[in-house]
C-alpha cells in the first residue's frame, strides 16, 4: 500500500482528507457568498466581489493542485499495487517451489530414515548373531580346553603306565634270567651227580 511522504498514513486516506478539506473550503466560500448576498441582496461591493472572486480563484488553484496531487498519488498507488501483485505472484511461485522442494526433501528424509532403521535392525540382528556365535565359540573353546586337559592327563597316565610296564617287564626279564640261571645251575648239578 502506498504511503505519503509525511509518515505511515496510506495515500488514499490522505487524498480523501484533502478532498474533504477542499469541499469544506468551497462550502465555506459559498456560505460567505450567500451571507454576503443576504446582507445586501441588491448590491455587492466591488471589494467584496473581487475578494470573493480572488478567493474562488485560489480555491480553483488549490483544487487543481489537489487534483494533480490526487492523480500523482493515484498513479503511485496503481504502480505500488502493480508491484504488490507482481511480488505476490513471485512469492506464490517461490512458495510453490519451496513446498515442492520441501516435499521432495521430506520424502527423501523419510526414505533415508527407513533405510537407517532397516540397517540398524540388520546390524542389531547381525550383532546378536555374532554374540550368539561368540558364545558358541567360547563354549567350544572351553570344551576344547577341557578335552585338552583330559587328553594331557590321559597321556600322563599312559606314560606312567608305560613306565610301570617297562619296569615290570625289566623286572620280569631279570627274574626270568635269574630263574634260568638258577635252573641251569641245578641242571648242571643234577647232570654231574648222574655221571658219578
Amino acid at each position: 500500500m502506498a504511503t505519503n511522504d509525511c509518515g505511515d498514513v496510506p495515500s488514499h486516506i490522505l487524498v480523501q482528507k484533502q478532498m474533504q478539506d477542499l469541499l469544506l473550503a468551497q462550502q465555506a466560500t459559498v456560505q460567505r457568498l450567500q451571507e454576503a448576498t443576504t446582507i445586501n441582496e441588491t448590491t455587492v461591493s466591488r471589494e467584496q466581489y473581487e475578494s470573493l472572486l480572488k478567493e474562488l480563484e485560489m480555491e480553483k488553484i488549490s483544487h487543481a493542485q489537489t487534483r494533480v496531487k490526487l492523480n500523482d498519488t493515484t498513479d503511485k498507488l496503481e504502480f505500488a499495487l502493480g508491484e504488490v501483485e507482481v511480488l505476490t505472484k513471485q512469492l506464490e511461485r517461490e512458495r510453490t517451489q519451496f513446498e515442492k522442494s520441501f516435499g521432495l526433501l521430506k520424502n527423501k528424509t523419510l526414505k533415508e530414515s527407513s533405510k537407517k532403521v532397516e540397517f540398524e535392525t540388520k546390524y542389531s540382528a547381525a550383532e546378536a548373531q555374532c554374540a550368539k556365535q561368540g558364545d558358541v565359540l567360547k563354549s567350544r573353546d572351553e570344551d576344547i580346553k577341557e578335552l585338552s586337559l583330559k587328553l594331557k592327563l590321559q597321556k600322563q597316565e599312559y606314560d606312567r603306565q608305560v613306565r610301570e610296564l617297562n619296569v615290570q617287564q625289566q623286572q620280569d626279564l631279570y627274574i626270568a634270567k635269574m630263574m634260568q640261571a638258577e635252573n641251569k645251575g641245578r641242571f648242571k648239578g643234577k647232570v654231574g651227580l648222574k655221571k658219578l
